[in-house]
């Protein structure tokens, strides 16, 4: 039976090996662990593992510790993944660094593999909320749709997500047919906006949508509609 576990966050792939040799010990008390790194590494030794008995009862463990980066011992490991695989004994391989070529092979016979990447770094670019905003203003009602899922994944708050839409709505009923712009107060990169996107709507549509988002919260604490759903469909049907 063969594990590979293999990544170069190596601190998280030794963790994973304690806590998989753990499990195996409460499983099997009786078996015995045995390590074969390059400083150990035989053909022999190899061998005597997969097939060898012991005065010991239970199987074995091998730990097969980063042995890929012997190119000789690696080669020697691939001639026998088949048998190793149909062993009785438990093999456990962990490596840093393994090229497709040899992961391909594991494929084949492993019983189970596991990748230990580094983490990414974190993105500074958080996911901006105004998108939804300026969406509904284009009468974008899939990009609104979308950006609405989004904002749900990444754990803001429909209710957060139905405030900024009152706050657009009500923008865009500001200027809808105002001629005297300049005394709304309204930041100008907003005002600019807000004059491009009023003009894709007529006054009684927005009246209504202000309406239909007005109606949400009341109907959600009365227990009609679950929140989320009335917004949904406020999305979907403006």
């Amino acid at each position: 039976m063969i594990y590979l576990l293999h990544g170069e966050n190596f601190k998280e792939s030794r963790k994973k090996l304690h806590s998989l040799v753990g499990s195996l010990f409460k499983k099997e008390p009786d078996v015995s662990k045995f390590l074969i790194d390059n400083e150990s590494f035989s053909k022999e030794l190899l061998e005597e593992m997969i097939s060898g008995q012991t005065l010991f009862a239970g199987r074995y463990i091998v730990i097969v510790d980063k042995v890929f980066e012997n190119k000789e011992a690696g080669e020697v490991v691939l001639e026998k993944l088949k048998l190793i695989s149909k062993s009785e004994n438990i093999f456990l391989f962990i490596e840093e660094k393994i090229n497709k070529a040899i992961l391909s092979r594991f494929k084949k016979w492993a019983e189970k593999i596991q990748e230990f990447p580094l983490k990414s770094e974190k993105k500074d670019n958080k996911f901006n909320i105004f998108g939804i905003t300026d969406a509904l203003g284009r009468r974008d009602r899939k990009g609104t749709w979308v950006l609405y899922q989004k904002a749900l994944s990444e754990g803001i708050q429909p209710e957060e997500v139905h405030g900024i839409l009152v706050w657009q709505i009500k923008n865009l009923l500001m200027v809808k047919d105002e001629k005297e712009t300049g005394s709304l107060g309204l930041n100008p990169f907003v005002l600019r906006k807000s004059l491009g996107f009023a003009s894709k709507y007529k006054k009684k549509e927005l009246v209504k949508l202000s309406e239909e988002l007005i109606r949400i919260p009341h109907e959600s604490r009365r227990g009609m509609e679950d929140f989320n759903i009335s917004l949904e469909k406020f999305i979907l049907s403006f």
